[in-house]
């Protein structure tokens, strides 16, 4: 079968003062077996020379583009308003994609009609050592709208999209900045449709110390907006654009006890997981920030971190207690 008469893929990635990752991470966009693709790659105004790195991938399949700095939510929305290919795949900044990944998701989506849209199993790598953290798998091939409720089965870098859902159900909402995936995915599935998971591992997401994974400020932010789409999800009948005309701020939440022991649950954990992943700075950083809005880690937590501690002062070598603890959190987590 020639390229021309397969389903057309766009692959888009939104880069932003990432110029040491550029080359890895888009090599393995270039270099996937699957041939009738185009790929955006879309400069968030950048300060470094990220821009001049992925100039260099320029060519007849491969777009780049430039502008002033607006964020990834509203770069990579208005950069999608006028893709006519057949499916839209996402890739993260300085993200690894396997070969054969897009060719795997195509396959499948092409094969169940019916589905929206396509995950896949992924690795969080440590962005400097690139040695595994963990990884994000699922347990079934369909995934539901309720199995969002507690979280993304899969990352929103490794998602393929039918073209044609993602533009009927309206896009990434700009002012969602941090949960614009996560908005997006529960307004499809809403409407009853559902989410292909391929266990296969064709993805990897570098973990950054500047996402939103490790950054205090960034790991509050990404819970208020992660509230406010929970909210709009239960609430039909509220105005979204009302709701959210002054933005997604601790105003819409300080006020509520319920919520605030949710985000005090919430950064816990994930301060926890990141002393777990040996990067203490940012963990003890999230810690100071819960302290000064007088949310301490919780009891259970602080156990854990006593563990740790202890580990650490004896020079043991953490990595099997991390995969332990790991499981031990995600299990609290899931039970809580």
């Amino acid at each position: 079968m020639s390229s021309e008469s397969q389903a057309s893929v766009t692959i888009i990635s939104v880069f932003y003062n990432r110029e040491g990752y550029v080359d890895r991470s888009i090599k393995s966009i270039v270099d996937q077996t699957y041939p009738n693709v185009n790929i955006l790659l879309v400069d968030d105004g950048s300060k470094d020379k990220t821009y001049d790195e992925l100039k260099k991938f320029e060519s007849s399949k491969v777009t780049v583009v430039t502008h002033e700095n607006k964020g990834f939510t509203k770069s990579i929305a208005d950069a999608l308003k006028g893709i006519k290919t057949d499916y839209i795949a996402v890739h993260g900044s300085g993200d690894i994609s396997y070969p054969h990944r897009i060719e795997k998701q195509v396959q499948a989506l092409e094969a169940d009609p019916d589905a929206i849209m396509c995950g896949v199993a992924s690795q969080n790598i440590h962005h400097e050592s690139l040695m595994p953290i963990d990884s994000q798998t699922f347990p079934r091939a369909k995934v539901y709208v309720s199995d969002f409720f507690k979280g993304t089965p899969f990352t929103h870098g490794s998602v393929v999209y039918r073209a044609s859902e993602y533009h009927r159900f309206g896009g990434y909402d700009p002012r969602l900045t941090y949960t614009q995936d996560w908005d997006l995915w529960l307004r499809m599935l809403k409407a009853g449709g559902y989410a292909l998971f391929l266990e296969e591992m064709l993805y990897a997401r570098i973990n950054f110390p500047n996402g939103a994974s490790n950054s205090a400020e960034k790991a509050v932010n990404q819970f208020l907006h992660g509230r406010a789409v929970h909210y709009l999800f239960n609430n039909e009948d509220v105005d979204r654009n009302e709701f959210l005309k002054n933005g997604v701020t601790t105003e819409l939440f300080r006020s509520d006890p319920y919520l605030r022991a949710e985000m005090r649950a919430g950064l816990s954990r994930r301060a926890l997981r990141l002393r777990i992943n040996g990067m203490k700075e940012e963990s003890d950083q999230l810690i100071k920030f819960m302290a000064m809005e007088e949310m301490p880690v919780t009891k259970f937590d602080r156990s854990v971190f006593l563990v740790v501690s202890v580990f650490e002062l004896m020079g043991a070598d953490l990595r099997n207690l991390s995969a332990f603890l790991r499981r031990l959190v995600n299990a609290v987590r899931y039970y809580r």
